[in-house]
This record gives C-alpha cells, structure tokens and sequence, in this order.
C-alpha cells in the first residue's frame, strides 16, 4: 500500500511540474492554454487557476485560462470571458491578480464534489481565504473532468470590504 501511495505521490508531483512547466512554455511570449482533463484533480485545477492569476498581464490572456477551468453552469452564469474578467476588477477578486502567493490547504472531496481551501496574500500583503468549489462533471464534451463552479470568500482582511459585502460566483 505505501508504494502505491508512493507511485500516487510520484505521479501526481509529476504531473503537477509537466502543468506548470507547460504553463511557462512559450512561443510567442504567451503561456501555452491547457484545457481541462480527466486526469486533472480538483487541486490540480486549483493549482492551474492561481497560477494564471498570480503571473497575470495587462491583457486577459491569463484571465482566460482560469476561464478555461470553470464549469458550464458557471460560464452561462459569469461569461463571456469579457465579463468574466471584470468580476477581478471588484473588491472581492483583484487581489488574485497578481498575488504574491497562494497557499493551497487540504481539500474536501467526496464523490463528485470538492472544496479547496486557499489562502492567498495579495499583491498588496494583506491576506485573503477561499473556498474553491468543483464539481466533477458528468457530460460531454467534459466528462469526469473537474471544473471549477464557484470561489467564495471565506474571510477578509478586516478594511478591505464592508462587512456585508455580497460574494460572487467565478
């Protein structure tokens, strides 16, 4: 059992460098786009999704590969990807962009559905936590392949938002 956890391990931290390291590759000064995969865990997409953000440019090309991993039910809910990324404009999400770094905590996942807890320091260092909630999904054309339905603040920097501030769906 523990050289199966072992090979687990192994593969999952390998595939993990081979995403990130194809997020980095570049032909032409822009990150190759990966898509969604059945292969993907729900940490993985996280992993994906925070580090399009954190290298974020002046464009939406990042904006786009975070958009890339968000579920059908939360495309038809936040898209085009225009609109998409002005939800990282508002107070609840700008601190993504451009974050100095992000701490993954250990995820829920039970069936076909996860939480991925984050905690994040903005650019700015003021600190920020979310829950990152997916779902596996069950039809074509992205079956069995985790996706991301919605990112809700879990707790704020105290000055940053008035206390009942809304939470949004990306």
């Amino acid at each position: 059992m523990a050289r199966i956890r072992s090979h687990i391990f192994l593969f999952s931290l390998g595939m993990i460098l081979l995403f990130a390291t194809a997020c980095r590759t570049s032909t032409d000064k822009t990150a190759a786009m990966i898509s969604p995969s059945a292969e993907l865990t729900p940490v993985d997409v996280v992993q994906l999704q925070l580090s399009a953000l954190k290298e974020h440019g002046p464009s939406n090309e990042r904006i786009s590969q975070v958009f890339e991993f968000a579920s059908p039910a939360n495309k038809s809910a936040t898209g085009p990807l225009e609109r998409f990324a002005t939800l990282f404009d508002g107070a609840l999400y700008s601190g993504m962009i451009n974050h100095q770094r992000a701490e993954i905590l250990p995820a829920y996942v039970e069936n076909n559905l996860a939480v991925v807890p984050v905690a994040l320091i903005a650019d700015d260092g003021t600190e920020w936590k979310y829950l990152f909630v997916l779902s596996r999904q069950q039809e074509e054309p992205y079956e069995d392949m985790w996706m991301t339905d919605a990112v809700q603040l879990e707790s704020q920097p105290p000055q940053q938002l008035p206390p009942a501030a809304p939470q949004r769906i990306i």
